[in-house]
């Protein structure tokens, strides 16, 4: 039985700005938290079992939640454009839902940028930083390979079957030469039926290409002083290696590390070396609070 087959499990509408989120916690609620913050259009349960035993036998609780409109969370007034800062403060509502005023925080895609804001909006709330698959925000970077486009507009029609197809095609354009069909088309069919709807990503892409970017957007990350890692796949179909390269280079001491063959889904394989790296990141910003007599490291580190 592994540490999550033991963890108790916690799930909860919280309320949002304008919606109410479906969060989870997972673990021993007196342990040092990490929020993990999904990709785009992305649900709760799709993070690899594999990355949260390993972050419960480290000795951490861990907190996921479905991005809004998507899964059991609400989409917010369909009167109104979805913002993107709408997406940072569902993050930070999370934690304050659960009492967390120090977190980890784990972002892939553009679950990082929303990571790096609340970080940046919430002083010295973060322990550490990790970007999975993320980017800085430049415009001048290329992005979608001709495979991820094509799938992009081809959008589904509105029937079950529909969406689980065009969810099955997506994933395996993200995933690497280890895709599993089989194990797609069953998280396909779970995100369809937990909540799952074309006009959902219409707004949440909306939100996500209206956001201001700019030199301001690259210059705040030079004021990030916790520990931070950026890990970007080789074989990212949706945002090439130049983001994560510029990225870390944007960030002062950030460790950048690139994992041969990794596509922009983060699937069971890539668990153990994303956690070989992600660990030692985390027990050093446990260290840096420890150091300064406001917080212990989380039980089971070193």
């Amino acid at each position: 039985m592994t540490s999550l087959d033991r963890a108790e499990r916690r799930g909860r509408m919280i309320e949002g700005p304008g919606a109410r989120i479906w969060a989870e916690e997972i673990g021993d609620r007196a342990a040092v938290p990490v929020l993990l913050v999904h990709r785009m259009a992305a649900q709760c349960f799709e993070w690899p079992d594999e990355l949260l035993d390993g972050l419960l036998e480290a000795g951490y609780r861990v907190l996921v939640y479905d991005h809004r409109g998507f899964g059991w969370s609400e989409s917010g007034p369909l009167d109104t454009p979805m913002l993107f800062q709408n997406l940072v403060d569902d993050a930070k509502a999370v934690l304050a839902a659960f009492d967390v005023d120090s977190v980890h925080l784990v972002g892939s895609s553009v679950g990082g940028v929303i990571a790096r804001c609340v970080a940046l909006e919430c002083e010295g709330v973060a322990r550490s930083l990790t970007f999975l698959g993320s980017s800085p925000g430049d415009g001048s970077l290329p992005v979608w390979s001709p495979e991820y486009t094509e799938v992009a507009f081809s959008p589904p029609g509105p029937s079950v079957d529909e969406r689980v197809d065009y969810l099955v095609r997506e994933l395996r354009v993200m995933s690497d030469a280890r895709f599993d069909e089989a194990a797609a088309m069953v998280r396909a069919q779970r995100c369809v039926r937990r909540g799952w709807t074309l006009d959902s990503l219409r707004r949440v892409a909306r939100a996500a290409k209206h956001r201001s970017l700019g030199e301001r957007d690259l210059q705040q990350l030079l004021s990030i002083a916790v520990p931070c890692l950026v890990v970007h796949g080789t074989h990212d179909a949706v945002l090439g290696v130049e983001h994560g390269r510029m990225l870390a280079r944007s960030i002062p001491g950030a460790q950048y590390v690139e994992l041969a063959g990794m596509g922009h889904d983060i699937q069971p394989h890539h668990a153990a070396p994303i956690l070989e790296m992600l660990l030692p990141i985390m027990a050093r910003g446990d260290a840096a609070l420890a150091d300064h007599g406001t917080a212990e490291r989380p039980r089971g580190s070193r």
